[in-house]
Protein backbone atom coordinates (compact mmCIF):
# COMPACT_ATOMS: atom_id res chain seq x y z
CA UNK A 1 0.00 0.00 0.00
CA UNK A 2 1.68 3.33 -1.29
CA UNK A 3 0.77 5.78 1.87
CA UNK A 4 0.60 9.62 2.02
CA UNK A 5 -0.46 12.09 4.48
CA UNK A 6 -3.00 14.52 4.28
CA UNK A 7 -2.42 17.94 4.05
CA UNK A 8 -4.52 20.79 6.23
CA UNK A 9 -7.84 22.40 4.45
CA UNK A 10 -8.57 24.92 6.55
CA UNK A 11 -8.30 28.89 5.01
CA UNK A 12 -9.25 31.94 6.03
CA UNK A 13 -11.77 33.94 5.36
CA UNK A 14 -9.61 36.41 3.34
CA UNK A 15 -8.46 33.27 1.19
CA UNK A 16 -12.38 32.58 -0.31
CA UNK A 17 -14.33 34.40 -2.46
CA UNK A 18 -17.54 36.09 -1.99
CA UNK A 19 -20.10 34.89 -4.20
CA UNK A 20 -22.84 37.51 -2.78
CA UNK A 21 -26.34 37.06 -0.66
CA UNK A 22 -28.55 34.84 -1.92
CA UNK A 23 -32.20 34.23 -1.50
CA UNK A 24 -32.87 30.67 0.69
CA UNK A 25 -35.96 29.50 1.40
CA UNK A 26 -35.17 25.92 2.87
CA UNK A 27 -36.78 23.63 -0.81
CA UNK A 28 -35.57 20.98 -3.19
CA UNK A 29 -34.79 24.48 -5.85
CA UNK A 30 -32.53 25.40 -2.67
CA UNK A 31 -29.08 27.23 -3.33
CA UNK A 32 -26.71 24.81 -1.37
CA UNK A 33 -29.15 22.77 -0.16
CA UNK A 34 -26.55 20.51 2.40
CA UNK A 35 -26.85 22.04 5.81
CA UNK A 36 -23.26 20.25 7.64
CA UNK A 37 -23.52 22.20 10.68
CA UNK A 38 -25.23 24.42 13.23
CA UNK A 39 -23.28 26.58 15.55
CA UNK A 40 -23.87 29.57 18.00
CA UNK A 41 -20.32 30.60 17.45
CA UNK A 42 -20.76 30.22 13.97
CA UNK A 43 -17.76 32.61 11.50
CA UNK A 44 -17.11 32.02 7.72
CA UNK A 45 -13.90 30.10 8.50
CA UNK A 46 -16.00 27.48 10.81
CA UNK A 47 -18.49 26.79 7.68
CA UNK A 48 -15.43 26.64 5.31
CA UNK A 49 -13.84 23.86 6.99
CA UNK A 50 -16.99 22.07 8.05
CA UNK A 51 -17.65 22.12 3.74
CA UNK A 52 -14.02 21.42 3.00
CA UNK A 53 -14.63 18.09 4.47
CA UNK A 54 -16.78 17.23 1.44
CA UNK A 55 -15.10 19.23 -1.50
CA UNK A 56 -18.05 21.00 -2.34
CA UNK A 57 -17.45 24.14 -4.58
CA UNK A 58 -19.43 26.48 -2.57
CA UNK A 59 -20.11 27.27 0.87
CA UNK A 60 -22.72 29.47 3.03
CA UNK A 61 -24.21 30.57 6.39
CA UNK A 62 -27.67 31.64 6.84
CA UNK A 63 -29.60 32.69 9.52
CA UNK A 64 -26.60 33.65 12.03
CA UNK A 65 -25.64 30.06 12.62
CA UNK A 66 -26.26 27.68 9.90
CA UNK A 67 -23.87 26.20 7.21
CA UNK A 68 -24.53 24.80 3.94
CA UNK A 69 -22.53 23.41 1.51
CA UNK A 70 -23.15 22.95 -2.89
CA UNK A 71 -21.91 22.74 -6.12
CA UNK A 72 -24.47 25.09 -7.41
CA UNK A 73 -25.76 28.08 -7.34
CA UNK A 74 -29.63 28.57 -8.92
CA UNK A 75 -31.82 31.68 -7.24
CA UNK A 76 -30.48 35.13 -8.19
CA UNK A 77 -28.45 37.37 -5.38
CA UNK A 78 -29.47 40.05 -3.55
CA UNK A 79 -27.45 42.87 -2.64
CA UNK A 80 -28.37 43.96 0.67
CA UNK A 81 -30.54 41.33 2.68
CA UNK A 82 -27.70 39.53 4.56
CA UNK A 83 -27.15 41.68 7.17
CA UNK A 84 -26.77 39.40 10.40
CA UNK A 85 -23.97 39.74 12.14
CA UNK A 86 -21.71 36.11 12.88
CA UNK A 87 -22.27 35.05 16.49
CA UNK A 88 -18.17 34.03 16.42
CA UNK A 89 -17.18 37.20 15.05
CA UNK A 90 -19.14 40.22 14.76
CA UNK A 91 -17.15 41.38 11.95
CA UNK A 92 -18.78 39.22 9.51
CA UNK A 93 -21.47 38.53 8.10
CA UNK A 94 -24.00 35.27 8.37
CA UNK A 95 -26.65 35.90 5.91
CA UNK A 96 -29.55 37.48 7.30
CA UNK A 97 -33.70 36.08 7.33
CA UNK A 98 -34.26 33.36 4.33
CA UNK A 99 -31.04 34.82 2.59
CA UNK A 100 -27.62 33.44 2.67
CA UNK A 101 -24.31 35.14 2.42
CA UNK A 102 -21.99 32.42 -0.50
CA UNK A 103 -18.65 31.87 -0.47
CA UNK A 104 -16.66 29.50 -3.53
CA UNK A 105 -14.10 27.41 -1.80
CA UNK A 106 -9.88 27.98 -3.17
CA UNK A 107 -8.66 25.01 -4.65
CA UNK A 108 -8.11 22.91 -1.37
CA UNK A 109 -7.21 19.52 -3.46
CA UNK A 110 -3.35 19.61 -3.82
CA UNK A 111 -1.10 17.50 -6.14
CA UNK A 112 0.57 14.55 -5.12
CA UNK A 113 3.62 16.86 -4.70
CA UNK A 114 1.98 18.63 -2.14
CA UNK A 115 1.16 15.36 0.28
CA UNK A 116 4.02 13.78 2.10
CA UNK A 117 5.08 10.21 0.82
CA UNK A 118 4.92 7.90 3.71
CA UNK A 119 6.37 4.76 2.28
CA UNK A 120 5.07 1.53 0.95
CA UNK A 121 3.18 -0.89 3.60
CA UNK A 122 2.23 -4.60 3.64
CA UNK A 123 -2.18 -4.33 3.98
CA UNK A 124 -3.78 -7.54 4.80
CA UNK A 125 -7.48 -8.01 4.85
CA UNK A 126 -8.21 -8.07 8.80
CA UNK A 127 -8.55 -5.38 11.15
CA UNK A 128 -4.65 -4.94 12.20
CA UNK A 129 -3.98 -3.93 8.39
CA UNK A 130 -2.73 -0.56 7.95
CA UNK A 131 -5.44 2.41 6.74
CA UNK A 132 -8.88 -0.12 7.49
CA UNK A 133 -11.09 2.64 5.73
CA UNK A 134 -11.84 1.59 2.21
CA UNK A 135 -13.47 4.14 -0.12
CA UNK A 136 -13.43 3.71 -3.52
CA UNK A 137 -12.15 1.74 -6.69
CA UNK A 138 -11.04 3.65 -9.86
CA UNK A 139 -9.56 1.76 -12.87
CA UNK A 140 -7.79 5.03 -13.88
CA UNK A 141 -6.74 5.63 -10.18
CA UNK A 142 -4.21 8.64 -9.29
CA UNK A 143 -3.04 9.82 -6.04
CA UNK A 144 -4.87 13.02 -6.56
CA UNK A 145 -8.17 11.03 -7.09
CA UNK A 146 -7.78 8.77 -3.71
CA UNK A 147 -6.79 11.68 -1.56
CA UNK A 148 -9.82 13.71 -2.91
CA UNK A 149 -11.56 10.84 -1.39
CA UNK A 150 -10.00 10.68 1.72
CA UNK A 151 -10.47 14.21 2.24
CA UNK A 152 -13.90 14.38 2.70
CA UNK A 153 -12.86 11.91 6.56
CA UNK A 154 -10.71 12.79 9.31
CA UNK A 155 -8.02 10.37 8.74
CA UNK A 156 -4.75 11.48 8.25
CA UNK A 157 -3.36 9.53 6.03
CA UNK A 158 -5.05 7.95 2.86
CA UNK A 159 -3.03 5.10 0.31
CA UNK A 160 -3.22 2.87 -2.60
CA UNK A 161 -3.42 -1.00 -3.30
CA UNK A 162 -2.66 -3.34 -5.80
CA UNK A 163 -3.14 -0.12 -8.19
CA UNK A 164 -6.97 0.42 -8.45
CA UNK A 165 -8.24 0.26 -4.34
CA UNK A 166 -8.25 3.49 -1.96
CA UNK A 167 -7.88 3.55 1.58
CA UNK A 168 -7.92 5.61 4.62
CA UNK A 169 -6.88 6.04 7.97
CA UNK A 170 -4.80 6.71 11.10
CA UNK A 171 -3.03 3.78 11.42
CA UNK A 172 0.22 2.40 9.48
CA UNK A 173 3.04 -0.19 10.99
CA UNK A 174 6.08 -1.70 9.45
CA UNK A 175 7.27 -0.50 5.71
CA UNK A 176 8.04 -3.19 3.43
CA UNK A 177 8.37 -2.64 -0.30
CA UNK A 178 6.17 -3.68 -3.44
CA UNK A 179 5.23 -1.42 -6.29
CA UNK A 180 2.95 -0.78 -9.21
CA UNK A 181 2.37 2.07 -11.22
CA UNK A 182 -1.27 3.69 -11.04
CA UNK A 183 -2.90 3.34 -14.19
CA UNK A 184 -4.21 6.31 -14.41
CA UNK A 185 -0.92 8.25 -14.12
CA UNK A 186 2.07 5.56 -14.81
CA UNK A 187 4.49 8.35 -13.50
CA UNK A 188 2.98 7.37 -10.16
CA UNK A 189 3.10 4.12 -7.59
CA UNK A 190 -0.09 2.46 -6.45
CA UNK A 191 1.21 -0.66 -4.39
CA UNK A 192 1.44 -3.75 -5.53
CA UNK A 193 -0.43 -7.03 -4.28
CA UNK A 194 -1.27 -6.94 -0.42
CA UNK A 195 1.08 -3.72 -0.06
CA UNK A 196 -0.12 -0.45 -0.45
CA UNK A 197 1.88 3.36 -0.35
CA UNK A 198 0.93 5.25 2.49
CA UNK A 199 0.81 9.37 1.74
CA UNK A 200 0.45 11.71 4.93
CA UNK A 201 -1.63 15.11 4.43
CA UNK A 202 0.38 17.67 5.19
CA UNK A 203 -0.09 19.96 8.39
Amino acid sequence: MVVYEQPATLVTASAVKLQGCYVHLNNEDENLKYRISTSESMTIESCQKDCSRYTYRYFGVANKTECYCGDSLRKEQTSNECNYRCPGNLKQICGGSEYMVVYEQPDILPAASAVKLEGCYFHYDDPSSNLRRYKSSNESMTIESCQKDCSVTTDRYFGVISGTHCYCGDLIMSAQLSLKKCPGNPEQICGGFDSMVVYEQLL
